[in-house]
This record gives structure tokens, C-alpha cells and sequence, in this order.
């Protein structure tokens, strides 16, 4: 998996954010409302990109079960069209 900083960048552009980090059982996501309906996948991966939690139903406010993810840096990935941004967090 190659990330870019700008990728990483664009996320933050979008006016998503994510709390608490570190997460510890769960991470939550406000997604504003336009941007809600041009997400087409959200999900968390590891640094090595592996996938672990995936989310069918995209709304404003969203919650990610992190609790059974061992400690360590993970982004959330939201797929946007054909492109992929990122937003890191610490699972504590």
C-alpha cells in the first residue's frame, strides 16, 4: 500500500474528523452531509494496508468498533468515486 501525503492532506480538505486518537473501543467519524452520499466505502486498514473493519451503511455520524484491534497506527480509508484518502489514528 503507498499512500500520499496528499492523500492524507485531502481527507482533512474534506472536512471529515475523527475522535478520540487514540481510540481505545471505538472511533467516531463526522462526515459532513454533502460529502455523505459521495463516499462509497469506508474502512479502517493497518500501516501494511491490511483491511480489519468495513462499513456498509455511510450517514454524518459514524462509529467504528476498534476494541478488538491490537495497539498501533491505523488510517481509516474512505473510498471517494475512484479515489482513496486517509485519515490516521492510535489504537491504544
Amino acid at each position: 500500500l503507498v499512500m500520499s501525503i496528499a492523500a492524507l492532506e485531502d481527507a482533512r480538505s474534506l472536512g471529515i474528523s475523527i475522535y478520540p486518537t487514540p481510540a481505545a473501543e471505538e472511533l467516531k467519524m463526522k462526515i459532513p452531509t454533502p460529502m455523505v452520499e459521495k463516499i462509497t466505502s469506508l474502512g479502517v486498514i493497518d500501516i501494511k494496508g491490511s483491511g480489519s473493519v468495513y462499513l456498509d451503511a455511510i450517514q454524518e455520524d459514524v462509529t467504528i468498533p476498534v476494541g478488538h484491534l491490537p495497539s498501533g497506527v491505523y488510517f481509516a480509508r474512505i473510498k471517494i468515486g475512484n479515489e482513496f484518502k486517509f485519515l490516521r489514528f492510535i489504537k491504544k
